[in-house]
């Protein structure tokens, strides 16, 4: 995990824990100070315990991220035993309350060895925590908690760096299959203009070579060749066109489920409100659909989102698309529109007679609404041997 990337979910749980886990031993530890030590030399010693334990925490969420790397410096063993001798050297000085971090650092340690050196690395633990125990207290029981408490706070905080590896995993799982899709997109693609333009162009080249030929001998049939071309190349930029309409049509249902599925897999809770019958294949359902793909790259690489709220319902004669997140920090620059992509966006929603409005709220809420009517005028291409053009008046319905 690199220091720029976004947590997720899993992330934030192994962190949360952490961080938990090393108050808990602080707490007590620092407890047992108070009780143990005069009031002027147990301010000194609450300080060094807090001082050590942010250390150790550091050195936890270190360990962790090394183990959801590929391959791990070798420089982990150094942490690692700077985190040992900060979890093991106090304990003769703090007490009981600290016997947890030994706990905390075999944990933490156990999934960056190989198998041998995890079962003595928790014997030895569990040994010199209970010697400790006894040395301070000269009871088995108290002994026998201290052993205990080393083998539960090891195999509590052992798992999380299995819990980071595997949201990591899940992201690049994520992040394969859209590449996977790209590619597939990019060869139908292809594909398609192979089989669109490859027997046009070829008709026009072999057409313009005997035009050539004709003319000055045959000045009928060379024209008639020209004609041919005229409307082959006209009948080819007809299908371009389509062509390109129907890649820029967009599903809002598809988007709408792509969006939930990405922001789910990003550890984001989502909730949705539909209306009973979403717009399929139209003009405006390709703005909301392109509206709804922007918010959630957005959400998912400018905001630290933990919850997203989005609502498409029919409103006073239209459609209107709601995109409601938090996590987001102070504006930047005084305009929510000045970004190019919701630039773009409001472009698009004014050409169909629609608006875009972006707002942020002091506690870190985002709302995007984009509203479009439910029909628009849309521009067909120009005559092609598909039939005529369509007047520009008519309305696409939804």
């Amino acid at each position: 995990m690199s220091g720029c990337r976004r947590y997720t979910a899993v992330d934030r749980y192994a962190l949360g824990l952490t961080l938990a886990v090393h108050c808990a031993v602080a707490v007590a530890a620092v407890r047992h100070l108070t009780l143990t030590l005069p009031a002027a030399a147990a301010a000194g010693a609450i300080t060094s315990c807090v001082v050590v334990t942010v250390a150790l925490a550091a050195l936890h969420v270190l360990h962790i991220n090394l183990a959801v790397m590929p391959v791990r410096p070798r420089w982990r063993y150094l942490s690692l035993s700077a985190q040992a001798l900060l979890a093991v050297g106090p304990m003769p000085y703090f007490g009981l309350g600290w016997v947890g971090m030994t706990g905390l650092f075999i944990g933490t340690a156990l999934p960056l060895c190989g198998s041998p050196a995890r079962v003595f690395l928790l014997s030895v633990g569990v040994a010199v925590t209970t010697a400790d125990a006894s040395w301070h207290t000269h009871s088995a029981p108290h002994a026998l908690a201290a052993a205990t408490v080393t083998l539960l706070g090891a195999l509590a905080v052992a798992p999380l760096p299995h819990l980071a590896r595997g949201g990591a995993r899940l992201r690049q799982a994520v992040l394969a299959a859209t590449r996977s899709a790209e590619a597939r997109e990019r060869l139908l693609i292809a594909r398609d203009l192979h089989d669109l333009l490859a027997g046009q162009l070829a008709t026009v080249a072999l057409k313009g070579e005997l035009a050539g030929r004709l003319m000055g001998r045959h000045d009928d049939r060379a024209r008639a060749e020209l004609a041919d071309i005229v409307r082959l190349s006209r009948d080819t930029l007809t299908d371009v066109r389509q062509l390109a309409r129907r890649y820029r049509d967009l599903d809002l249902a598809d988007e709408l489920a792509n969006a939930q599925l990405l922001l789910r897999h990003a550890g984001i809770i989502v909730r949705t409100t539909t209306a009973e019958q979403l717009p399929l294949k139209c003009e405006v359902a390709t703005v909301l659909g392109a509206a709804l793909r922007e918010g959630v790259t957005n959400i998912l690489h400018h905001s630290d989102a933990s919850v997203c709220e989005i609502s498409i319902l029919r409103q006073d004669g239209g459609i209107t698309l709601s995109l409601h997140n938090d996590g987001v920090g102070p504006p930047k620059e005084s305009s929510p529109l000045s970004g190019s992509g919701l630039g773009n966006l409001t472009a698009r929603a004014t050409s169909v007679g629609g608006s875009v409005e972006a707002t942020r709220s002091v506690d870190g809420w985002f709302r995007l609404t984009v509203k479009c009517p439910q029909t628009s005028r849309t521009a067909i291409p120009v005559p092609g041997r598909y039939g005529p053009r369509p007047d520009d008046s008519a309305p696409l319905s939804c």
